[in-house]
């Protein structure tokens, strides 16, 4: 196409239809924008913890045993008994 006439910059300047380019393809290594995904993280000790015997199957045991010596009442004993004293009074400084 060309423009000419009164007016004009320069007479005969021609214009040409952009040619339509094409996209490359996307290859794999091409970055996409993809959304946050949330991550939990354990620290070494929340695993300690997790594998410690408060969450064994030995502490079940001891918590049945326990359970079935106060049925039976014969889990309070004198020796038990003072120890849990001593405890208590050491945690309130009073000497026994």
């Amino acid at each position: 196409m060309s423009i000419s006439g009164p007016g004009s910059v320069q007479s005969g300047f021609s214009f040409e239809r952009a040619k339509a380019t094409t996209r490359p393809a996307e290859t794999s290594s091409t970055p996409k924008t993809m959304a946050p995904v949330d991550q939990v993280e354990i620290s070494d000790l929340g695993k300690l913890m997790n594998q410690s015997p408060d969450n064994s199957d030995v502490r079940e045991a001891r918590l049945a045993q326990i359970k079935a010596d106060i049925d039976a009442g014969t889990y309070d004993t004198p020796e038990k008994m003072e120890a849990a004293l001593m405890k208590m009074m050491g945690q309130i400084d009073i000497e026994g």
